[in-house]
């Protein structure tokens, strides 16, 4: 469902029905009847009255064979999945790993922490139990996943200046408990993992890190803000200075009328002008590229040369921003090392190096003496791990 949804039925939801933490979230016309629309938390009211299906134990070979067949399809070999409300998913891994299952890629999982407002910050405990007892020799529990607001279609993404609607969105945590679940979560340990889309959170993201290096100083833990769809410009060099990385989704960025019909009228154009300025990122500090799958395509060479014309595949329309472009050197380092730095472990991946792990893809062409209009066409003919060819 992502973070709208559409349901009445099956949450049994009417006039009466109140979604109290956020009202706006649960979507009604003018006379007060729901639409079916729901924002973010809001899918609960869903949820409650939904049945769902316990993971089978029995399925996990076929299902992680599939896994395995479609990240090695797509050259992928290593990945962060922030999946922190789903508990039973981190269990599924653990088990698939105990038998051997995961041999062919590993995973950084996002763990949960609980961030609402009735919550106190004294779960660290509970935290470090699930830590210690789902690690495995291929999934790393060393990642904690917040959410910090929505998305700007929305309106719930929290923004500085309002949306055309007059609405600002929904900082999900307030910038006091942030600053202190941040440092306490910092001291312990842990790389922070923060969706954050809008400006506002953007910043509240970044105060947060920056009071957790004033109390508990520097360290390695490589936090990361993910999506960074709409940043401040005067905030973009605060992510080098804070060593935070932006995980950025290139495959999101294009001419596509999302951007040219839809955000506009929302958000407005100049503020459409400013979204996903990767160019200013890579110069201004550590990145990393997610594709946010299985919302958008998780194939590295579509977003490459998305992030290099900032169209859409095949489109014959003019870009928008073009100044905010990639190179080929910057995305396919931003695919490579930058997520290798981001799981921790650039020493030993993320670039074919003498003492390294030989992780790596054959081609049927040479992207660099490709039109940038045309990598999407490459096809991926063998993927490598740890030498051994997976696909």
């Amino acid at each position: 469902m992502g973070h709208t949804s559409r349901n009445n039925q099956l949450s049994k939801i009417d006039k009466t029905t109140i979604y109290k933490d956020h009202p706006s979230w649960l979507v009604k016309d003018e006379y007060g009847q729901p639409t079916g629309f729901l924002k973010e938390e809001a899918r609960n009211l869903v949820l409650r009255n939904t049945k769902f299906s316990e993971y089978a134990i029995a399925d996990l070979d076929s299902a992680f064979h599939s896994m395995a067949m479609l990240l090695g399809q797509n050259g992928i070999v290593s990945i962060q999945d922030p999946s922190s409300f789903d508990l039973g998913l981190l269990e599924l891994y653990h088990n698939a790993d105990s038998k051997g299952l995961i041999q062919t890629f590993n995973v950084s999982f996002g763990l949960p922490y609980k961030s609402g407002a009735k919550s106190s910050i004294n779960t660290l405990h509970e935290l470090d139990s699930i830590s210690r007892k789902f690690a495995s020799p291929n999934v790393t529990t060393k990642t904690v996943k917040l959410f910090l607001d929505g998305t700007l279609e929305a309106e719930t993404a929290a923004v500085l200046s309002p949306y055309l609607s007059g609405q600002v969105g929904t900082l999900l945590i307030e910038p006091k408990n942030l600053n202190a679940i941040v440092q306490k979560l910092d001291s312990s340990g842990y790389q922070l993992h923060i969706h954050a889309t809008g400006d506002s959170a953007i910043r509240v993201a970044l105060d947060a890190f920056e009071f957790a290096i004033k109390v508990n100083g520097k360290n390695d833990n490589r936090h990361q803000i993910a999506h960074v769809n709409l940043p401040h410009m005067d905030d973009i060099k605060r992510f080098g200075q804070l060593n935070v990385i932006s995980n950025m989704q290139l495959w999101w960025m294009d001419n596509s009328e999302y951007y040219t019909k839809l955000l506009p009228s929302i958000i407005g154009n100049e503020n459409v002008k400013k979204l996903h300025p990767f160019k200013s990122f890579v110069e201004n500090g550590p990145v990393c590229v997610g594709s946010d799958y299985p919302v958008t395509s998780m194939n590295p060479l579509e977003a490459i040369q998305k992030s290099l014309t900032r169209k859409e595949i095949n489109s014959k329309k003019a870009p928008l921003s073009p100044e905010q472009n990639l190179n080929l050197s910057e995305a396919i380092y931003a695919y490579t090392l930058g997520g290798a730095y981001a799981q921790h472990v650039n020493k030993v991946a993320g670039s074919l190096e003498a003492g390294k792990s030989a992780d790596f893809i054959v081609l049927d062409k040479n992207l660099f003496k490709l039109p940038p209009e045309e990598i999407y066409k490459t096809k991926i003919i063998y993927t490598y791990y740890k030498g051994d060819k997976v696909y």
